[in-house]
Order: structure tokens, then C-alpha cells, then sequence
């Protein structure tokens, strides 16, 4: 290919860096060395353009885990060395230079093709048209992609915020907001102290017992390592926080559910809780009286570090709520 790409990729005369007049020889090189990189980042070649975008997230949905990213790279296999060469003369929008002899295509590549299949028009004399309409279409598209692509990741933390998250709440992460809400934490003057770092301090166990109590009585598949059971960078209270958010406080020192938040996290638990389609009511009830009872086993405990005010009459309320929130969430189902 000889044609050459402007400073500017937006200019009017090109669409993703490519020129919309190519000549035959032009057109059918940039056809075949598209597909071909297709294949090899892929692992397949171009087949209908809306799976063949979805595929392309793989690669650029800016959700995929960086290790995940970092081990699909790896697993690319190297361009020849004379594609190569070809190549990596295609402007950045077409190829991402991965290193190592590695080449990865995109969104603007696959829709490139498209326009090389179905968009270029031939004219006399040989040469390959593609209408500055057509052009800007394409780039339209891709944009589409993208952001649909961005507002996903907003749309999972929206979804996660108001309970209607891909994937419920952990059980023993439900289990340690209930632990806390039961110890009336919900100011600063009876927030729990966070011990600081390592597993074992009574605090931790004795809030986290209960919350593990709570989750043995709704799930059967929980596992987690004994540095999850921490209020300090432990697993089980960054999950809950991750989905409370603003309804948690204290931080990085103790941790409290804020007082005009308590409603709303016990609803958005109801909520989450029934979202386990095979869990019951009674079993639920059942779940917080296990929490309930390993709860005041511990109160010694949290006593010994001034951390202790369960009040019966409000343990029994937040039971009444917790089963009430859930059976109108069953309801609303």
C-alpha cells in the first residue's frame, strides 16, 4: 500500500486515517490485510459486523480488568514479519501496536472492512469511492460503540448503588451491616473502631462471627480467607461499603452507618436478599436470629473496647423492617 495518511485522521477526505478513494490494487491489499489481523487477533475470521463489535471488547471496553488485558495481549500470536512491516504503516486508528510483533484491530478496523466490502464504490479508471456521508456514518457508529461502552461502567455503579446490581450483595457482607446496625452504629458517638491492620482483633471477631453466622443460614457457598474477616482492608466490609457508598461513615478510622441512611440500607438489603430467588422469609428470620445470638455471645468483646450498644427493643425493629423491606421487594417481583 503507498497511499499516504494526513497529520489529521479527521480530515474530510478520509475516514479512520484511511483515504475514501483508494485504487483497486489499494483497496484489495488493505481488504486482505485487514481480515488477516483480524484472524489473528481473533482468533477467527470477519464474519457478520454486530458480533464481530462485540468481540472488539475484548480488547477496548474500557470495564475489562487490566490482568485480563494484560493476559489476552500475551496470548496474541506474532504477525509475519513482511504483513508486519505493512502494517505497522496504517495509521494508529486501523492498528494498536501491542509490541513484541504483536498487532491488535479494533471497531474502526472491522467497520474499515465493512466500507471495503459494502461501502467503496468502483468508478472508471479503477479507482475505489466511498461517499464522504458514508464515511462520516461509519465514524458515527464507532463513536456509538464506545460510549455505550463507557456508560456501562456508570450504569453497573448506578445498578450497584440502588440494589439492582448484576450480582447480589455477598452474604456475610449483608451479614456485617446487619452486625452493625444491630450494635445501633449509626452515629459517630457509637461508630465501631476499625483495629488497624491484621486479622484476629476481638472486634473484628466478634462482629464479623456474627455476620458469618448470618450468612451460613442463607447460602451454602461462601468462601473467604481469614484476612477477609478485618475491618481494616477487609474484603467483607469493602464490598458492602462499595455499595453503600455515601451511606457509611467514618472512615479511615471507624466505621458507622449514617443516621438518616439507616431506612435506606435496610431497604436496599431487603431488597438485595430478595433477589435470592430460593431464599424464604423464615429462613431469613432464621438467618437473623443466628446473627442475633453469635452477636451477643461476642457483646463481651466489643464491652471490653467500649463498642457494645445493642438495644433489644431496636434489634427486634430492625428485624421487623428487614423482613418487612424484603417481603415488599418479593412483592414488587
Amino acid at each position: 500500500m503507498t497511499f499516504q495518511y494526513p497529520p489529521d485522521s479527521m480530515d474530510e477526505g478520509y475516514v479512520f486515517g484511511v483515504p475514501l478513494t483508494l485504487t483497486s490494487a489499494e483497496a484489495s491489499h488493505l481488504r486482505a490485510t485487514l481480515c488477516e489481523l483480524w484472524t489473528l487477533t481473533y482468533g477467527q475470521a470477519p464474519g457478520d459486523v454486530e458480533p464481530d463489535l462485540e468481540r472488539c471488547r475484548d480488547f477496548f471496553d474500557p470495564t475489562v480488568r487490566g490482568f485480563k488485558l494484560r493476559e489476552r495481549i500475551a496470548s496474541l500470536p506474532e504477525v509475519p514479519s513482511t504483513p508486519l512491516d505493512v502494517t505497522l504503516k496504517l495509521p494508529a486508528e486501523i492498528v494498536t501496536d501491542a509490541g513484541e510483533g504483536r498487532l491488535i484491530v479494533g471497531v474502526e478496523a472491522r467497520l474499515v472492512l465493512g466500507l471495503l466490502i459494502d461501502g467503496y464504490q468502483r468508478q472508471p479508471g479503477g479507482h475505489w469511492v466511498v461517499q464522504p456521508a458514508t464515511a462520516r456514518a461509519a465514524e458515527n457508529r464507532a463513536l456509538h460503540v464506545y460510549r455505550s461502552w463507557s456508560a456501562r461502567k456508570l450504569g453497573d455503579a448506578i445498578a450497584l448503588r440502588t440494589g439492582r446490581g448484576r450480582e447480589v450483595l455477598q452474604a456475610t457482607s449483608v451479614g456485617i451491616v446487619l452486625a452493625l446496625l444491630i450494635n445501633r452504629a449509626d452515629n459517630p458517638d457509637r461508630a465501631v473502631m476499625r483495629p488497624g491492620e491484621g486479622a484476629g482483633h476481638p472486634i473484628d471477631e466478634a462482629l464479623h462471627s456474627a455476620a458469618l453466622a448470618f450468612a451460613d443460614g442463607i447460602t451454602t457457598s461462601r468462601s473467604r480467607s481469614s484476612d477477609s474477616r478485618r475491618l481494616h482492608g477487609g474484603y467483607i466490609l469493602s464490598e458492602a461499603r462499595r455499595r453503600l457508598a455515601d451511606k457509611m461513615s467514618g472512615y479511615p478510622g471507624a466505621v458507622y452507618i449514617r443516621p438518616d441512611s439507616v431506612g435506606d440500607v435496610i431497604r436496599f438489603l431487603g431488597t438485595d436478599l430478595a433477589r435470592r430467588e430460593t431464599l424464604t422469609t423464615s429462613q431469613l428470620s432464621d438467618a437473623f436470629g443466628r446473627l442475633v445470638d453469635v452477636f451477643r455471645d461476642n457483646a463481651r468483646k466489643l464491652a471490653a473496647h467500649n463498642a457494645i450498644f445493642e438495644s433489644p427493643v431496636g434489634t427486634r425493629s430492625l428485624r421487623e423492617d428487614l423482613l418487612a423491606s424484603f417481603a415488599q421487594a418479593r412483592a414488587n417481583e
